[in-house]
């Protein structure tokens, strides 16, 4: 349920500074008055699959899930719009509860077809302060029998974690239970080492930010990026951790992930999100050039 960095929309009629915080007030209340009531229940939220494909093979692997809502006033909004004024509402666990079931049920239909991939669910951190997102997930998990592996949580780098060690508890009680752990846009912050050393961590997705300078005009950039990035896939591989790059966007930076032993890439280049069926499609197509290859 990734932010995706979206700038939240502006209220429509602004023209002066009090009535821009009054439209802005009443545009916020409108859009949690919805997010609370209709939209969960009238499906206008709905979930896309952003393919993770394996760098080795050029096959999908997994994906992320993305959110997005399809406000009948507003138009398309991105989890930019509306996630932030959730997590400050009471909003924000069941909304997560809402896309962990989404994802579970289509994950669930998957499998019956035999379509095997991981899956990435963004988590906000006030679900770890309430104490209940472990059992949240691994009540989806023991649901829809969702095998060990394919379930992903995925923890935003830059997160504030005030209580670590009920953090490390939450995230040992999912591991035990089979489900993987992702640290989501490595590289954004400055905690990322600690983290790293603290967090009991199955993955490690480095951030776009890195990844759009590895073709870079600039040769003292490309290079210095592209130092940082090796270093990092190092670190994380000598961890034990398997690695995504995000932000893949052209084939230069594709083929410099490749040289690097990236596990898996992601971004516009290898698949833009995708609604469940047609990523069904591109997955079942993925799996038949592998082994034709």
């Amino acid at each position: 349920m990734s932010r995706e960095r979206a700038e939240p929309r502006p209220a429509p009629g602004r023209h002066g500074f009090a009535e821009d915080l009054s439209d802005d007030h009443r545009a916020r209340l409108d859009i949690l008055e919805r997010l609370r009531g209709a939209a969960m229940t009238e499906h206008e939220l709905q979930m896309l699959y952003q393919p993770i494909v394996d760098l080795a093979s050029d096959t999908i692997v997994g994906a992320e899930a993305l959110i997005r809502w399809n406000h009948p006033e507003l138009g398309l909004l991105l989890p930019g719009n509306f996630i932030p004024l959730a997590e400050q509402s009471d909003l924000i666990i069941p909304l997560t509860d809402w896309v962990l079931d989404e994802v579970g049920r289509t994950m669930s239909a998957w499998q019956h077809r035999d379509i095997s991939v991981q899956v990435g669910i963004n988590v906000s951190p006030l679900h770890f302060a309430a104490g209940t997102l472990a059992t949240d997930v691994i009540g989806v998990v023991d649901r829809f029998g969702i095998p060990p592996g394919r379930f992903v949580i995925e923890l935003a780098e830059s997160t504030s974690l005030h209580d670590i060690d009920a953090v490390v508890e939450q995230l040992t009680d999912v591991r035990d239970h089979g489900v993987l752990v992702a640290i989501d846009d490595f590289g954004s912050g400055f905690s990322s080492l600690e983290r790293l050393a603290t967090l009991p961590v199955d993955i490690l997705k480095i951030d776009k930010s890195l990844t759009q300078h590895l073709d870079s005009h600039d040769g003292e950039r490309r290079r210095t990026m592209s130092a940082l990035c090796s270093a990092v896939i190092h670190v994380a591989h000598e961890l034990g951790m398997d690695t995504v790059v995000e932000g893949i966007e052209t084939s230069a930076q594709l083929d410099v992930c490749i040289d690097m032993e990236v596990t898996s890439g992601q971004g516009h280049l290898l698949g833009r999100p995708m609604v469940a069926s047609k990523f069904e499609a591109a997955r079942l197509r993925s799996g038949a050039r592998s082994e034709s290859a």
